[in-house]
Order: structure tokens, then sequence, then C-alpha cells
């Protein structure tokens, strides 16, 4: 299914897209046609649903190539094709590109000329003959709104729309392709010679004019006259005009563009010739000769009574103006005009003569007149190759004029010489002259004028002649003023300047004039090789043949001009004006050799090649030749004989290959068409013989654990029963990160049972359904296409890991437990890892078992065992990771609880009482359960060992017994009979629970308690306790011994010391002696050697046994003592701040001691804080 529906959709140009929502993962059918298509499955959410259509747009999105199609413009010449075209696009910042574009064939339009000369025939004198000539409209629809003939002497146009019979001219309309007759009237002058006119239409598009001639001894060729292309096996029409049908020319052609010619017939007649030329070339010319048969056409005078001087002639290309200069001096006359002149002033003049050598219009003769009696002159006129004709002089009077046109010279300057540029039709298009400044002399004039051409064919124009001391030509293209070399003498400098065809002065040069130039002359020529020439002549000169007289208009001794149109036959010769082009048709293969995909014997395929028409000519094929080794194998679907090959244009063929045989096979076809022009196409194919290969189309592996990397072999993917051996490529045309084929690349099955195992590499990176496709690559046009498919399912591991409480258990008790860890799955599981969250807690010892693979519901135990190593809850953790969830670890949680009986019990001190008497004190053994959770158990109390001088009264409670947590202690009342002087005591042993693991309870553990008392001695004398006194402190107190006796001495030894005596000294060591009445003071210091009470006796014998015993105790403790920051005062970075340490301590305690220093150790921040000095200390107590 994914496979046939990912073919069609790639045949189609389809990407498939999937959206799931509401679900984890896409199917995997749906991913497997997006990812084969191109396209994506995306897993989304309904909140992110309505972005959807956003990603999907920048998603599809797609470059295409969009073609525009508009209705261009017509344009006249095949040059104006070539066009640019700027296109914006309507979006966003409007990027715009300019690109040059090539309009159609048809957008050139025109009107078709059939004869771009017509010739009108040959009339005797004062008679007429007539001609035809047809107008097709080209390209589009030509408007004619008007028209004229130049000049209009001697040809008519007496019917507009032959044979209609329309004699006046009316605006008319010329479909494409639609044609019209012109019927032109030729008559002859009073001379029999050669006549030419000019007529041109008015209209759009592109109007076209055309040239009349009549009369004879002129030879014009009108076809081919350039840039035509034809055939080889065509005919080219040699037409020509100018004589009579009957009247032999010599034809001739040239295939190296006119410089070497071979004849074609010397005796052609009839005006029209039908040539073959020999071979194919593009540099073909014709050229059509007669024997020149010499004459003038007109003679006209210029001049009146005064004198006249010729400068130059110049003519148009086409002959229908003709330009002459000079100047005079007195009066004279132009054509029409008529100029009064002064004696000594000397004038220029321009005129304009038609084709016929008349100045019909006054406005055609410009006379340079000046204010003064000044010499101003015409020096000439030249004619550039576009019919733009130059005209050029000086002046020397203030101010000047030339025809309509004036210029004044500045107030210092002397002379100054102007330049004229003038159209073909004689509009002004530029001037441009000399002058000086306000402060600077010029003199200037010209003596030449001449046009140059760089190879581009651009003209530079070229006036020279001489000027004295400075001049200014001009303002240049770079806004520069181009000016001579300022000089202080008035010496003639020899001077040329050059300018653009636009009137920018290009450099002023000091020097003579350049020799390339072609400058004004007396004689000039036509396109016809008609000759134009000028000069003076005195008294009346005639010019033969035929004969005509000019009279003398001057007076005696007084010249005229002359301006002659030399001969009807100057031109006895017209070649082609530009080479034309004979090609032979051409036919191509493409491509030139056609390769068969490889099939079996017995079954046919087909190829294709174009066979393209490179020439210029249509090719009509003519046959079909399938020759070479194997031509049996091949053939031509259809039958193209017959079939036209248009110009520029191909056919498409069908080929056939059937082969006959196995192994390679060729042969070759040749298609030849009309005119010589075969091609050949090589043919070649392979044969084999028939594939029958077997193939497993679907290949399930089962069900593979996430993250488990496997590798697996799958035996005998394809067979080859065949009998030959079969080679292809295995490739992967699906791929997928799960599955992964290892042995792709080339391959070959044995004959006969042959095998292709196919090893894959099992990733199961993600869940759910995985597929990948894989192509044998044998030859398709043998097996055809052999795909297989390889599936599993990845299933995610479930796996649980169990948390167990260990419960309370005693301090240092150990308990045991396991932690499990399941596999929930029909699959196995993988565990990666097994560790401890913390691996040194003391309270818990792991026996943590190596990662390994979990059959299917198998369970994993890790044994744990808990020893409290304190009071309270304890906790660990064990970390799981499963292969394939690396990302999702498991955790494992052992609590517990460990508790411990906690015991507080005290014994009792009595205060001191009198040897072998019961103390009314009453005392007590308290025992206290200082646990807030746990039991304390008393088994037994008892004194450690026997005693009189101790009693438990009362009831006690009945043992053992459990005292709960917060509970009131328990109290046992004690009494106390002394046995002896001093310290008497014994221990209380308590046995109870509050005893760590790991032995049992019971036996229990024993807490001994002291109970002690003061034994005391009947005594004349107090005794003496001592309040608590620090360890390193003493203490002193006093008693007195007084002999009451009133006679006798009270005589004393030495007191004796019992008990403690290490901690007590009396200042009273040797005995001494009372006299009667006398009383003696003794001193006891106190200095405790160790924490707790002691107690000793002194007794003093003496002589009149009194019993002088003094019992002392006191307790030695330490205390406390505490310190701590007294309030810091704010300040300032860089102030000194007090930073007091108060110390404090119980000063009752102290009593006798002070303590002389303390060593303190102060830790504070370097950067923020230092040590200044130690303040004065202060101390109460």
């Amino acid at each position: 299914f994914v496979s046939d529906n990912t073919q069609k959709m790639l045949a189609q140009g389809i990407r498939f897209y999937s959206v799931t929502i509401l679900m984890p993962d896409t199917h995997w059918t749906l991913e497997a046609m997006s990812k084969g298509t191109g396209g994506k499955s995306i897993v989304t959410d309904e909140k992110k649903l309505v972005d959807i259509m956003s990603f999907l747009a920048l998603e599809t999105q797609v470059r295409k190539i969009c073609r525009i199609t508009w209705v261009s413009p017509s344009t006249c010449t095949e040059q104006g094709r070539t066009r640019v075209a700027g296109i914006t696009m309507l979006r966003g910042v409007n990027p715009t590109a300019n690109v040059t574009v090539v309009t159609p064939p048809n957008s050139v339009s025109g009107v078709e000329i059939s004869d771009p000369v017509l010739f009108c025939g040959d009339p005797a004198i004062n008679q007429v003959s007539f001609a035809n000539v047809t107008l097709t409209a080209r390209g589009s629809t030509f408007a004619a709104t008007g028209q004229t003939i130049s000049p209009s002497t001697y040809f008519r146009v007496v019917d507009w729309n032959f044979p209609f019979n329309q004699p006046t001219f009316a605006p008319f309309n010329l479909a494409p392709g639609a044609k019209r007759v012109v019927r032109v009237e030729f008559k002859q002058g009073a001379s029999q010679v050669f006549r030419q006119a000019e007529l041109a239409f008015t209209g759009s598009p592109c109007p076209p004019k055309f040239t009349l001639v009549g009369g004879t001894g002129v030879v014009l060729l009108q076809s081919p006259v350039g840039g035509e292309l034809f055939s080889t096996c065509d005919t080219v029409l040699i037409k020509w005009a100018g004589v009579l049908p009957t009247q032999p020319v010599n034809l001739e052609y040239s295939e190296d563009g006119g410089t070497t010619w071979k004849s074609i017939d010397p005796q052609a007649t009839g005006l029209v010739y039908k040539w073959i030329a020999p071979r194919a070339g593009v540099n073909y010319k014709v050229r059509v000769s007669v024997s020149p048969v010499r004459q003038f056409a007109w003679a006209t005078g210029l001049g009146g009574f005064g004198d006249e001087t010729a400068t130059s002639v110049a003519v148009l290309p086409s002959g229908f103006k003709v330009f002459a200069t000079g100047f005079f001096e007195g009066n004279s006359k132009f054509g029409p005009v008529n100029v009064t002149g002064a004696a000594g002033n000397i004038d220029g003049y321009f005129v304009e003569l038609d084709s016929d050598g008349k100045i019909i219009d006054p406005s055609k003769a410009l006379v340079l007149s000046g204010s003064a009696s000044n010499e101003e002159k015409v020096i000439g006129c030249v004619v550039d190759n576009k019919g733009n004709y130059y005209v050029a002089g000086y002046y020397s009077s203030p101010s000047a004029t030339f025809g309509p046109y004036s210029f004044s010279r500045g107030p210092l300057d002397q002379r100054n010489f102007f330049l004229f540029k003038f159209d073909s039709t004689g509009k002004l298009d530029w001037q441009a002259g000399s002058k000086g400044t306000a402060t600077r002399i010029s003199y200037a004039m010209l003596t030449d004028i001449g046009l140059q051409y760089d190879p581009a064919g651009n003209v530079t124009v070229i006036v020279a002649g001489k000027f004295q001391r400075y001049a200014e030509v001009g303002i240049g293209r770079t806004g520069a003023t181009v000016a001579s070399p300022a000089f202080p003498n008035a010496a003639d400098r020899d001077f040329y300047v050059t300018y653009d065809s636009q009137g920018y002065p290009l450099a002023f040069t000091t020097g003579t004039k350049p020799t390339t130039g072609a400058y004004q002359q007396m004689t000039a020529t036509d396109r016809l090789n008609f000759a134009y020439k000028t000069d003076i002549f005195r008294g009346p000169i005639t010019f033969s043949p035929p004969g005509i007289t000019l009279p003398n208009n001057s007076g005696p001794g007084s010249d005229d001009v002359y301006v002659t149109k030399e001969g009807s036959a100057p031109a006895s010769n017209d070649v082609s004006d530009n080479v034309f082009s004979v090609k032979a048709p051409q036919l191509e293969f493409r491509p030139n050799k056609v390769t068969f995909s490889t099939i079996q014997q017995g079954q046919s395929t087909t190829a294709t090649a174009l066979l393209a028409n490179i020439g210029n000519f249509d090719v009509a094929v003519k046959s079909v030749t399938v020759a070479g080794a194997n031509s049996a194998d091949f053939q031509l679907s259809g039958n193209i004989i017959g079939q036209i090959v248009p110009a520029g244009k191909s056919i498409n063929i069908e080929l056939i290959f059937a082969p006959k045989g196995i192994g390679s096979r060729t042969a070759l076809i040749e298609v030849a068409g009309t005119c010589g022009s075969p091609v050949q196409l090589s043919l070649d194919g392979l044969a084999t013989a028939p594939c029958d290969v077997e193939t497993i189309s679907v290949e399930s592996l089962g069900k593979v654990p996430l993250g488990q990397l496997r590798q697996q072999k799958i035996t005998c993917m394809i067979k080859n029963s065949g009998k030959v051996a079969i080679s292809g490529n295995l490739r992967v045309t699906i791929p997928s990160a799960d599955i992964v084929v290892r042995n792709t690349g080339p391959f070959t099955l044995a004959p006969n049972g042959g095998c292709l195992d196919v090893d894959v590499d099992i990733l199961a990176t993600s869940a759910g359904v995985k597929f990948t496709t894989i192509n044998f690559g044998l030859p398709p046009e043998i097996c055809g296409e052999q795909v297989s498919t390889i599936k599993l399912e990845v299933i995610e591991p479930r796996v649980t890991v169990d948390s167990i409480d260990l419960g309370r258990l005693r301090v240092l008790t150990p308990g045991t437990g396991s932690i499990s860890i399941s596999n929930l799955n029909s699959e196995e599981a993988e565990i990666s890892s097994i560790t401890l969250s913390d691996p040194s807690n003391p309270n818990f010892a792991f026996t943590v078992p190596a990662p390994k693979k979990l059959a299917a519901s198998e369970v994993l135990r890790i044994p744990v065992t808990y020893t409290p190593q304190s009071r309270g809850a304890h906790s660990a953790e064990v970390v799981v990771v499963i292969k394939g969830k690396e990302s999702q670890p498991l955790t494992g949680r052992v609590t517990g609880s460990g508790f411990l009986p906690a015991i507080k019990a005290t014994g009792y001190a009595f205060a001191p009482w009198t040897v072998s008497t019961l103390s009314p004190e009453t005392g007590k053994i308290v025992i206290q359960n200082t646990d807030p959770t746990s039991d304390l158990v008393i088994g037994t109390i008892a004194f450690d060992s026997p005693t009189a001088a101790f009693a438990l009264n009362g009831t006690l409670p009945t043992l053992p017994i459990t005292l709960k947590p917060n509970s009131a202690p328990l109290e046992i009342p004690v009494s106390f009979t002394p046995q002896v002087v001093g310290i008497n005591r014994v221990n209380v042993r308590i046995s109870h629970d509050a005893k760590t693991g790991p032995g049992p309870v019971p036996p229990y553990a024993d807490t001994l308690v002291v109970v002690e008392g003061l034994g005391r001695d009947a005594s004349t004398l107090d005794p003496i306790s001592f309040p608590k006194t620090l360890t390193c402190a003493t203490r002193t107190a006093t008693f007195t011994i007084t002999n009451n006796s009133t006679q006798f001495d009270l005589t004393c030894q030495a007191p004796i010391g019992n008990g403690d005596v290490g901690s007590f000294t009396l200042d009273q060591t040797t005995g001494f002696v009372l006299k009667p009445g006398q009383s003696k003071v003794i001193t006891v210091t106190f200095q405790p050697s160790v924490i707790g009470r002691t107690a000793a006796t002194f007794t003093i014998p003496n002589d009149q046994s009194l019993k002088l015993t003094v019992n002392v105790d006191g307790e030695g403790v330490t205390t406390p003592v505490q310190f701590s920051f007294g309030t810091i005062a704010e300040g300032r970075v860089g102030q000194a701040v007090a930073v007091p340490i108060n110390v404090s301590y119980n000063a009752a305690e102290f009593t006798g001691a002070r303590p002389q220093s303390f060593a303190i150790s102060i830790t504070h921040d370097a950067a923020s804080m230092r040590f200044r000095s130690l303040g004065a200390q202060q101390m109460n107590g």
C-alpha cells in the first residue's frame, strides 16, 4: 500500500503531508508516505492547529518560471526587435528587473516594394511611358496618409490603385499581406537623358519610399540587393532596370564580398535572369554592367552681374539633393533669389538643387551677408554617410546673416568662423563657431571642412584654417571651454578644430589639418555613380553631349559659377549593396546516438530522437534506410517519408528495439532529405536472457525493544531461479532511521537458485511500526521493478521499579529487604545501568546486580540491608536506566526509621548529717525517658553493692516498667543514715533498653547513678560547706576554737585530716596552745582538683579531750564563657568603626578567680574589613 501510493504520488508530482492531533505519534503509514514524497508528518495539538496553514504555506513554497505575454509595438527594422523590458513584482518591496527581450519575427512591420528602383522606361523626347510597382504590407496594417514625389518634374502617379483607375491619392489602409499596385508615368524632357526622383509615403508604421528612374544608359540592380537568403537548390532571381529589355548586360557574381568576380552570363537580356549558386556561402554579391555612354544630365548657372567664385559641391547618396557653396562680389542671382551687393563687399552663398538641378524654393538659397563692406565667405559643404550635411565659413563684419540665421562677433574680435549641421531634411541640428573674450582679440578664418569616421562609423567633423592671437570654439562635454593657446602677436597660425556628431568641440589643435579627412571638393559622386561638379566660367559655356549651353550673366571680365550632373550613364554598373547568403538545407539528429535500455530477448522497447532542421529552409524527408550488423532488430515506428521538417524546427522520431538475439546489438539509420541533406543516427542496445527472480515482498522482523541495537540477517531476500546470472545494485529507496541496510551496493545472483541475504542493523531509536523499502536495482527492462519492504515494531519498554519501607529499627540493628525491577512487556527489556543516588549513605547497603536484559515478565531484585546509624528517618534511591528510555530513568526508594530509647537518670546528694543517725532529708533517684518517639523500658533498679547508709523507701513500681515518650519522670525515694564520717556513697544500677543493636534486648543496658551524703562526727565545731567553686579558683572559710577553761591551758596538737584532704588545706598545720579564755581562728582553703563533690574531716587532738572535729565539703565545677558582638555602628568607606565584643559568664562562680586573658579568633572578609587596634577592656566582677 505504502510503496504503491508513494510511487503514484511521485509520478504526479504530489508531496504528501499528514497532520496528527490528540495522538503522541504519527501512524507509520502516514509517516512513510510523507517521507517518500518529500513531505512531512506533523504532530500538533488543537491550540497550534490554527498555525498549520502558515506552516504548510512555508513548507510548500516553490520557485516557478512565470511567463508574461504582451502585444509588442511594431518595429521597422530587424534590429528593433531587441528591446529591454522592465518587470516589477507588485508585492513586497516591488523588486524590479530589466531583461532583454526579442520580439517575434512578425513584429517587424513595413511595406515591401516589388521594385525598390522602379524603371519607368525610355520614351522619346517629350513622350511618356508607364511602370507598375506593387506594395505589400508586412507585420501590421500600414495606414497611408500622404505622399510626395521629389522632384516631380518628370514623374507622376496616374493610378493609385491600379487597375481601378484612381488618379487622385486618398488615404488607405493596407492589411498585413494585402497588396496594392501603383502605376507611375514618366515623361521625358527636351533631351533623352537619364532622369530620377523619389516617391515617399507618409503614414504608419514604417512609411516606405522608393526610387523612380527613367531614360536609358544607366543600369540598376533591383535584386538581389543584399541580406537575402537562398537555398543551394533554389534559383536566385537577378533583376535589373535602367536599360531596354533587349539591351545585353554582363552578369557576374562574387563569393568574397566583391573582391573577385566570376561570370554568370556576359550577354543577358530581358531584365530578369534565373541563376543557381554553385555552392553555399555567406558573402555573395551580384554585379550587372553595361557599356558606359557619357553625357550630361543637366547644367545650372549661378550668379549675376558681379563676380562669383565656387568653393565646393556635395550631394546626398541618393542624388536627390545637390549642394553648392561659394562667395561673390556685387550683384548676383541664385535661382529665384536676386542679391544686391556693393563693390568690394564679398558675401557667401549656399544653395540646394534638386535632382533635376533646379532651385525651386527661395529658402534653398542661403546668402551670407555682413553688416559692413567686409569679407564673408562660405568655404564648403560636406555630406556624411547618413545624409546629414555640414556648412562652414567665416565673417568679418560686426554682425552677419546666413539666410534665417544670424550671428555677431565680439567687441575685440576681427574675424570669426561658423559651422552648421543640417539633417537630410534640411532641419538645423546644431551650430558652432569661434570667438574671443572681453580682453582677448580673436581672428579665425576657415579654409577647409571635412569628415572622419571611426571603425564603428561614428563621424567627427573637422574645420581648418588660420587664426591670430586667440580663439574659443565652444564648450566641451565636460563643461570646460575648448580654446586655442593665447599668442601675443598677430601672426597667422594654422589650426584645426574637431567636433563630435552632436556639436561638442573635442579639441583645438595648432598645425595643419589631418590628411585622413574627407574635405570639401569641387566634384562629388552619388551612389549611382553620377558625377557632380562646380566651377567658374566666363562667357557662354556648353556641356556635351547632349549639348547644354549656359549664358554669361556677368559683365565683361566677370566670372559666373556652374553646377553640372554628368552623364546619364556614368553608373554603367550596379552591385548588390550588401552580401547575401546561399545555404544548403541541413538536418541533424539529436542526439546522434541512441542507446536503448537493456531488455530481454523477445521483448521490445522504444526510444526517441529529434530530427532537427538546423538550416534555413524547409526539408522534406525522401528516404529512410536502416543498415548495420543487426538492422533487423531496429525499426522506425510509423512512416516519416514525405514529412516536412520546417527550418529551425524538429520532429520526434520513435524508434523500436526488438532484439532477435542476446548481447550487444547495433545498427545505423540514415534519413535523406531534399536537396542532398542526409543524416545518420547510430543505434545500439543490449539484449539479455529472460529474468526469473523471486523476492520476499514484506519481511517482518517482529517486535524489538526501544533502544536495543541488534544485527539481523534476512536469508534469501531475492532468489534467481533463472539460468543466467543477474547483477543488481541494492539500494534503499525509502530509508528508516531505525532499520539500516548494511550490504547495499552491487551484487550478482548466481543462476539456478542464487540468493542475496540482506544484513540489517536495527537501531530502534523511536517507538512505533518502522519500515524501509529496498530496491534490488535489477535492470528494469529485464526484471522490472523489484522491491521489498522490511518492517518491525519498536516496542517502548514498560519497566517498573518499586519502593519499600523497612520500618522502624533500633539504631545499629540491621534489617533486610529488596527492590524489584519488573518487565511488564511481553518483549525483553534491557537495563543500561543501575546506580545509587548516594553510594556513601551509611544507613543502607545494596547488593547491586550488573545490568542485564530482562526477559518478558522477568523481575530482578536488588537486596538491601538497612542498619540505621542514628535516630530518625532514612532513605536511599536506586536509579535504573532502561535502554531506549535514557531520558526517563526509573527510581526505586528504600525508607526506614532508626529508633533508640534514651534515658536520663540522676542520683542524689544528701546534705551532711551526723553519723549513725537517720537524716530527715528524703532523697530521690529520678529516671526520665528523653526520646520523643520511643518507649523506655526499665528492667531493674538496685544498689550496686550492699549499703547500710542508704535505703530505697516506699513501694517500688512493678518492674519492668515502660516509660512513654514525654511521660512524667519515675522517682524512687532514698533515705540516708551516714555510717562513716565523710563521704558515704553507693552506685544505683538501673537496667533498661536504651541500647543500640545489633544484639537483642533484653539483656538490658545498665546505667549507674550515685547516691551520696556526708557523714559528720559529733563535734563542737560547726561543719563548713563551700559553694560551687571553679576548679581553677579557690575559696576560704574559717572556724574558731575557744578555750573555755578559766584555769587550764588548752594544748592542741597538729590537725589530722581524713577524706579528700587534697582539696582542702588549713592554715594551721602545727600544734598550738590556748590560754584560758583565749580563741584561735583557723582558715580552710578549698581548691577543687576535680569536678564533683569532695569532703574531708579535720580532727585536732587536745589535752582537754574536747571533740574538736570540723567537717568540710565543696563541689568543683566549670562554667561557660560566652562571646558576642555588640552593636556595630554604620560607617563610611575608609572610616574606622569600633566593633565591640561582649564577654559574659556567671560572675558568682568566679569568686576567688579572675580571668586574665581571652584568646579570640575573628574571621572576616579581607576585602571589606581589616584589624586596626584593640581598645581598652572593661570588666565588671
